[in-house]
């Protein structure tokens, strides 16, 4: 459900997806463009693959390009940054693997939940958000913060992103053996950054 959360308050942001931001490796696959990073989307039980620069409409979140109906089928569909994201979209609608014929894949592995790793995470919530104080939010930190631009603040942000999610070896997060405290950190400074970010745009929010 927070994660959920996470998601939709970035949507209703408006804030663009990291992999329309620069060379952050967000996307491996790319065209032949070299430049041109490949979306994807289940349609008709079928994969397409769609570039980024030919999306109808951008946007949507961290793992999703947009949307489109320029497939092969001409079909309107919700297009995802690879196909783990396209993947996890459907198994959390209940439809399975594109092409799989329904069903969910199997579990990538069990997950004890360390709760009070997950709780110290400071998600977007009635106006809540990471400050210095919380679990990976420390002063040094905060400085380092101060005054940054748009492209410094994605960039870390993907940082974090990147280094948590390698931590997560079961596929979800803050289990148990897999560094729930460190993930926890990584999630209030990515959380952090993002909202660093909102703040050049919204002049209502203190700024960083």
């Amino acid at each position: 459900m927070k994660k959920q959360l996470y998601e939709r308050f970035q949507e209703l942001a408006g804030i663009k997806p990291l992999y329309e931001v620069g060379n952050l490796n967000l996307i491996t696959e790319q065209t032949s463009s070299g430049n041109d990073p490949d979306c994807f989307a289940c349609i008709n039980d079928t994969v397409e693959i769609l570039p980024l620069s030919q999306m109808s409409s951008t946007g949507g979140g961290i793992t999703m390009c947009g949307w489109s109906n320029q497939g092969s089928t001409g079909q309107w569909g919700g297009y995802y940054v690879d196909l783990a994201a396209l993947n996890n979209n459907l198994t959390s609608a209940g439809s399975g693997s594109c092409g799989s014929g329904g069903g969910n894949p199997p579990s990538t592995g069990s997950c004890d939940v360390n709760q009070a790793a997950q709780d110290s995470v400071v998600y977007f919530v009635n106006g809540a958000h990471p400050q210095l104080g919380d679990v990976g939010i420390n002063q040094n930190f905060v400085n380092n913060m101060v005054g940054k631009s748009a492209n410094f603040y994605l960039n870390r942000r993907q940082a974090f992103r990147s280094k948590r999610e390698s931590l997560e070896i079961s596929g979800q997060g803050f289990c148990q053996g897999e560094n729930p405290n460190w993930q926890a950190k990584l999630m209030n400074k990515e959380l952090y950054v993002m909202r660093c970010h909102m703040a050049l745009n919204h002049p209502s929010l203190t700024p960083c």
